[in-house]
Parts: C-alpha cells; sequence; structure tokens
C-alpha cells in the first residue's frame, strides 16, 4: 500500500476499547499527548496494527512529563539532560528545550514501566565528584498508589494495604502527593 492508504482506519487497543481513526498524525499528536486519564486513573494506550494477535499487545509503558529539581544551575543543560538519561532510561527532549537560566528545574519527558514503582529521584555524581540527590516531580500524574508508588492501582486496591488489614497508618506511606 503507498502513501496514507496504510494509514487508514490506523486504531489505538485499550484493554477496555478500541479507538479508530483515519488519520496518522491524529494518531501521533494522541500519544504524543500523554498521559491521559479518565476520573484519575491512567489510560494506557497503544498502536495497534492488525495483525497482532489483541492477546500479543502489551501495555508496559506510559509517557510522562517529569520535573528534576535539585540540579545546581550551571548544570542545567541539554548536555545534562542526556547524562540523566543514562540513569532513567527512554527519556525525550523536547524540540524546543532551551538550557535553564536561572530556573530551578529541568523538564523532560519520559516513558515509565508501568510493571515498577515511580522514581522519586537519584543520586548523582557531578564533575567535580560532589553527589547531588535530584528528586522528580511528575506532572499531570492520574492516580498512585501512596503505599507501593505503583499506577495500576489506588491505595485501596494495593496488595500492601489489603495484607495489612488496616493496620498501616498513612505515615507508612513510601510515598506523598510531592511526587
Amino acid at each position: 500500500m503507498e502513501g496514507s492508504e496504510w494509514f487508514q482506519n490506523l486504531e489505538l487497543w485499550r484493554p477496555h476499547g478500541l479507538f479508530t481513526f483515519d488519520n496518522k498524525n491524529d494518531v501521533d499528536r494522541i500519544i504524543a499527548s500523554e498521559p491521559w486519564s479518565f476520573e484519575k486513573y491512567l489510560v494506557a494506550m497503544q498502536k495497534y496494527d492488525k495483525e497482532t494477535l489483541i492477546g500479543e499487545v502489551k501495555f508496559e509503558r506510559v509517557s510522562l512529563w517529569i520535573q528534576l529539581h535539585g540540579i545546581p544551575p550551571r548544570n542545567m543543560t541539554k548536555e545534562a539532560a542526556l547524562k540523566i538519561n543514562g540513569v532513567i532510561r527512554e527519556v525525550t527532549i523536547p524540540k524546543d528545550f532551551k538550557e535553564i537560566d536561572g530556573g530551578n528545574f529541568l523538564q523532560l519527558q519520559v516513558s515509565v514501566d508501568l510493571s515498577l514503582p515511580l522514581c522519586r529521584g537519584r543520586l548523582i555524581t557531578l564533575k567535580n565528584g560532589k553527589q547531588v540527590w535530584i528528586s522528580f516531580k511528575y506532572e499531570r500524574l492520574p492516580n498512585v498508589c501512596y503505599w507501593c508508588g505503583h499506577l495500576t492501582h489506588d491505595d485501596r486496591e494495593c496488595e500492601i494495604w489489603i495484607d495489612s488489614e488496616g493496620t498501616l497508618k498513612s505515615e507508612d506511606r513510601q510515598f506523598s502527593p510531592g511526587l
């Protein structure tokens, strides 16, 4: 097939439904606008090519915008963002990335593995050997479990909470709304 014929009826699959689009640009725009949520619950979407069996479609990752706080101002550069890429994995540097002059954080888009808890930050080593804690703050974050840090369920559906039979206190949470 040539040109736009291949993109006709390009579909996005999610476990509870199928969205069909006639225009590849619409699909790309929707995917680029992640994260999506409904009633504060994450909606993970995946391009579906009609060749793959529905049961083989994997919803393993979602893109989130993240702010990196605690980077010394002189290190808020594209090069630093690329080095952090090696720590976080799968970082998208915005096309209009500007080196920060007087700002207090870097903003990047990251691909998050949904099987893992969200990362609260990383310890990085500067050129002078000094180690600095970089804290992560996620933008437009849907519901997150404050017991375990996963995006796939909320506090009441967490195995940690269920196993505790209600004995845990809010100060026992490993994550907080500051995430």
